[in-house]
């Protein structure tokens, strides 16, 4: 007894004869008497244990060969059961035409089981399924019934004294007998052997065999009860339910022939190991539990085989889903990190963007600092001495000249302005906290509008880090004066380690960024850029009526601006 495999379901070994080829010839005749002699062997055995009149016997295991033949060799071995039947009925003291009867039924018996085995039951010979169960029992019993009604019929023509209804009972039951006990046996052994396993699996099987020698003395040759239950021989069907479960359908079918085999010995060396005198209430009684243990065995394999399929089934979907949860994975993480190179390189552009519009504004802060600034502070000393010397000889002269000084010194002022928003020469010079003070006071000289500074804990801040703070600062608080109408704008910046938190927070008119104006969006959006070139997160609050904030957090490492 072994633990059995899946495999696929038998084949005929004998291929169809190609003509007349002598060496295939040779291997059908082989077989054919093969066959016969195995049936004559086995019904000779069954003869021993007749129960009715010398040649009807509740145990036929002839049957079960000759369909085991059958389903693994072909229908075309029937002439070899014609034959072994033949002789062993005309040996048992019948005619010739009742033995060829007699043989006829037993072949069709076990063409017409394998037609249904083969045909609309759909039944495969490793017992794999409980449908196979079920089917192999469903047309043994049909195949059973049509050779005990052509047996019972010549064998009553024979013997008158013999009744009818009881000569096709025991025969049906003998032929069923055999079929359950036996044709799995064959067939689940006619597979390749696998392999046993590990030594624990040796072990358990030596225990069982010396259990099953045990029961069997205690069960059927120890007990002495007279004419009473036999429950003592029920203690088989807890090791039929250990050989199903731990040793499959090779184990169980093996048990059930096994089982069978040791309750025979056990009748032919004590009657009484049933509890029942009369040979025919002894051999019913052995036929009832033979049939349920080998009933019970075959189900339980069944149901093990199939729940061993779908844990094997249900493994492999889950490797299956492994994989491709795996190549998935892979995908994802390929394409994660062809996103992560496109979106640095894309980072990199827009930091260049950046960079280059700010070298653009810095030359044109510059050029208006030093260049227009320089010709409107002529213009504003030129417009000085003209209306000094014009005061006394030609004062409508000097009005004029006052006037373009004052025009000079506002233009002047706004190209001041102008150079210092493009241009933050302090920032350079300083930093970011002194960039921000200038920005404050001239917010206030200009506006009129209070600009307050906090400053906690400033980390060391690159220039490359400190140029975007600053242009975020300035267009926050340029919205918040120019947009926002505020009276009050304050600036906190606090550090963290290498961590920068920049606030500016106004009690302007506010608005809803969602709708923002397009004056105000455009500045919006270019803080918004500023911040992913730093790789730090905006955030813009506000509701009108309510002032406007605007949060940066960043961090201060120079390569985070890069």
């Amino acid at each position: 007894m072994t633990a059995d495999g899946d495999a696929p379901h038998h084949q005929a070994v004998l291929q169809p004869l190609p003509g007349h080829a002598p060496r295939q010839r040779l291997r059908y005749l082989g077989a054919l008497l093969s066959l016969a002699l195995g049936y004559v062997a086995l019904g000779y055995g069954g003869l021993r244990l007749a129960s009715l009149a010398p040649t009807i016997s509740l145990v036929w295991p002839a049957s079960g060969w000759a369909l085991a033949a059958l389903l693994v060799g072909g229908s075309r071995l029937w002439p070899g059961i014609v034959l072994g039947a033949f002789f062993v009925n005309f040996n048992s003291g019948l005619g010739t035409v009742a033995s060829l009867l007699i043989a006829s039924g037993n072949t069709l018996e076990a063409v017409v089981i394998r037609k249904l085995l083969s045909g609309p039951l759909g039944f495969q010979s490793d017992f794999g399924r409980v449908r196979d169960v079920l089917a192999f029992l469903l047309a043994s019993t049909l195949g059973a019934a049509l050779a005990a009604t052509t047996g019972s019929q010549v064998f009553v023509a024979v013997h008158m004294h013999v009744l009818r209804p009881e000569a096709w009972l025991m025969w049906w039951m003998g032929d069923i007998a055999g079929i359950v006990l036996f044709a799995p046996l064959i067939l689940v052994w006619a597979r390749p052997l696998p392999d046993l396993g590990d030594r624990r699996r040796v072990v358990e099987l030596i225990v069982l065999a010396l259990a099953l020698l045990w029961v069997s003395g205690q069960g059927f040759v120890a007990w002495r009860s007279g004419d009473g239950p036999y429950w003592a021989a029920l203690a088989f069907l807890p090791f039929s339910v250990w050989t199903a479960l731990r040793f499959g359908r090779r184990g169980a079918a093996t048990f059930n022939a096994a089982a069978a085999l040791c309750s025979l010995f056990a009748i032919l060396w004590h009657q009484q190991a049933f509890g029942a005198m009369v040979p025919v209430s002894l051999m019913r009684r052995w036929w009832e539990y033979s049939t349920i243990i080998a009933i019970t065995g075959l189900l339980l394999a069944a149901l093990r085989t199939e729940r061993r399929r779908a844990w094997d089934a249900l493994a492999q979907m889950n490797a299956n889903l492994e994989s491709l949860v795996g190549a998935r994975t892979a995908h994802l993480a390929a394409a994660q990190r062809s996103l992560q190179a496109e979106m640095a390189a894309r980072r990199q552009l827009e930091h260049h963007l950046v960079q280059a519009g700010e070298l653009r504004q810095r030359r044109f802060g510059q050029d208006l600092h030093d260049g227009l600034g320089q010709h409107l502070t002529g213009i504003a000393m030129l417009g000085q001495a003209l209306a000094h010397s014009a005061a006394d000889h030609c004062p409508d002269l000097s009005r004029q000249a006052q006037r373009l000084l004052e025009l000079a010194r506002e233009a002047q002022a706004e190209s001041r302005a102008l150079a210092l928003g493009m241009y933050p020469a302090t920032l350079e010079q300083f930093g970011l906290e002194a960039a921000l003070r200038e920005l404050a006071n001239f917010t206030e000289q200009r506006y009129a509008v209070a600009c307050t500074l906090e400053f906690t804990q400033l980390p060391m801040i690159p220039d490359t880090v400190a140029i975007h703070v600053y242009r975020i600062v300035q267009e926050a608080v340029h919205n918040a004066v120019r947009h926002g109408r505020a009276g009050n704008v304050t600036i906190v910046l606090h550090g963290d380690g290498s961590h920068l938190e920049t606030l500016v927070r106004d009690n302007g008119c506010g608005f809803v960024p969602a709708v923002a104006p397009k004056a105000s969006s455009l500045g919006l959006n270019l803080m918004h850029q500023r911040a992913a070139v730093l790789g730090g997160q905006l955030s813009v609050r506000s509701l009108p009526g309510a002032g406007t904030e605007v949060r940066l957090s960043c961090s201060c490492d120079s390569e985070a601006a890069a």
